[in-house]
């Protein structure tokens, strides 16, 4: 998988098994102390000019060492600490009782959470006939199904539709996207090619603002090509500013696209699109599922919404319409 350019080395490091750390640990060390002054000392050690040469690489060497060694140590233990929060949520996750096919809440939520940093959807959790047997899988993809995909199982199947054209698709990670949800790269070319913003939702009209904003982000990181894609439609006026600037794909759009490929690829994008909770939403900041929980006081007092589990560390909630 290619590294994002806004990703640092380290973050990279971190993003590495743990194990793998330790090896590069390891070999880094003995690399850099015996291997390296050796080679020096055995093919630069003849004469005046040689013999500094290998006097200031052996002498050097150390102090790298010494850096790469905590740089190393400090990458092993946040993917360590990664790899154990995964867990930790995991755990928290699987051990929460099922609620009508989503997650029950676990501990109740003291209030509404208001605040403009919250990222808020409505979700529609009415389960289509066509899904309600466990042993029925869809052969085709339609509207209603899905509207019933929450947000970023939605970005998964765009980023999965992508792929199917022969383009590389790469999910941004969780938290701050910038703006984009999906970086696509085409093989034998150098860097990406565009960018792909999704939002999913029943009846979601995509207003002028979101276009205005991914142009100002396709500007910004001189990409030079963009996409959005979402569940529903667009209104006329951003769809008069973004002809030729910008791609807009309707759910219709991407419904008749999926159901257009050859059988096999139609059934791996279904696959992809209903396998496992594909209802339940994802913490946009967290990247895991979220609770159902029910607000206590306030204006909203009674509402249902989808809470993170991390409640009070990550207060990111989600609107949810339950119609069953």
């Amino acid at each position: 998988m290619a590294r994002r350019s806004d990703e640092s080395p380290l973050e990279t490091l971190m993003y590495l098994p743990w194990w793998v750390s330790l090896v590069l640990l390891i070999v880094g060390n003995i690399g850099i102390r015996m291997i390296i002054p050796a080679y020096f000392h055995e093919n630069t050690s003849k004469g005046l000019m040689g013999g500094m040469l290998s006097g200031a690489v052996e002498g050097a060497m150390p102090f790298i060492a010494n850096m790469f060694t905590m740089v190393m140590v400090v990458a092993l233990g946040l993917s360590l600490f990664r790899e154990f929060m995964q867990k930790r949520r995991q755990k928290a996750y699987d051990t929460m009782p099922e609620y009508n096919g989503s997650r029950r809440q676990s501990n109740p939520e003291p209030a509404f959470i208001p605040g403009s940093a919250q990222r808020r959807t409505a979700v529609n959790h009415e389960i289509s006939p066509y899904l309600r047997s466990e042993t029925h899988k869809p052969t085709k993809l339609t509207q209603l199904l899905l509207n019933e995909i929450e947000w970023k199982r939605f970005e998964t199947l765009c980023a999965a539709a992508i792929h199917e054209l022969g383009l590389d698709p790469k999910e941004t990670k969780y938290g701050a996207d910038g703006g984009i949800d999906i970086v696509v790269y085409k093989v034998g070319v150098d860097g990406p090619v565009g960018i792909v913003q999704c939002k999913a939702g029943e009846n979601r009209i995509v207003g002028v603002k979101h276009i205005r904003e991914l142009l100002g982000v396709m500007a910004h990181g001189n990409y030079k090509q963009a996409m959005f894609m979402t569940t529903g439609e667009y209104t006329q006026e951003a769809i008069d500013f973004a002809k030729g600037k910008i791609t807009l794909v309707t759910g219709e759009m991407l419904i008749n696209k999926i159901n257009s490929m050859p059988q096999d690829k139609l059934q791996h994008l279904l696959d992809v699109a209903f396998e496992g909770d594909y209802r339940t939403p994802t913490c946009p900041q967290c990247g895991v599922k979220m609770v159902l929980r029910q607000a206590s006081t306030g204006k909203n007092a009674g509402s249902n919404f989808w809470g993170c589990v991390h409640y009070p560390k990550c207060r990111q909630t989600l609107i949810c319409n339950r119609t069953n």
